[in-house]
């Protein structure tokens, strides 16, 4: 492949290398002489672009504060999901995910597409929800069901809900719960 001072690639990137300051004065004599007709036709295609593109549209200051840094990615979409077939509360999803009662508000932001959702204990325990969720609803094919199932003592849980299990925050409960309805299903 040549350039465009007729050179092949190995030495053009040579002489390349040579303009960065090593043997300059020598390469300064080969560089071809400056052709005005090649800039006036870059400016036109440029002038010629600024003409026909729609113009910029800014926004205020305040407006672009406001906008949401994250999205909303399929794990909490999925959370979104659990969090309004189950009818939780923000303040038991953020337990459900394994956070804080202090950190409601960054899951608010996260369930609003604020902010990412982070770490890799949250994003498994949807995997296991994701898992319960698909179990659950294979079992009993219906929300209002799941609902009652969840809120019902279970001898093998120590007659607690599986959803007082899950709501402890610990991820050995959420697989207990999942195990019990794994167990349930024949799984």
């Amino acid at each position: 492949m040549l350039r465009p001072n007729g050179q092949g690639l190995a030495s053009y990137a040579q002489s390349e290398f040579s303009m960065m300051g090593f043997g300059r004065e020598k390469q300064l004599a080969s560089i071809p002489a400056f052709d005005p007709s090649n800039f006036a036709r870059v400016a036109g295609l440029a002038e010629l672009a600024r003409q026909i593109a729609p113009p910029r549209q800014t926004q205020p200051e305040q407006s672009r504060q406001t906008l949401p840094r994250g999205r909303l990615t399929g794990p909490v979409r999925f959370a979104i999901l659990v969090m309004e077939s189950w009818h939780l509360s923000p303040v038991e999803m953020t337990s459900l995910l394994g956070y804080e009662l202090t950190d409601e508000g960054y899951v608010r932001d996260v369930l609003n597409g604020i902010v990412t959702l982070r770490g890799r204990d949250s994003k498994d325990r949807i995997v296991c929800l994701y898992t319960l969720h698909s179990l659950l609803t294979g079992l009993f094919r219906d929300d209002n069901s799941i609902n009652e199932w969840l809120r019902q003592a279970q001898p093998l849980l120590d007659q607690q809900t599986p959803l007082q299990m899950l709501l402890e925050g610990s991820m050995e409960n959420m697989l207990r719960v999942r195990y019990l309805v794994e167990y349930i299903t024949g799984r």
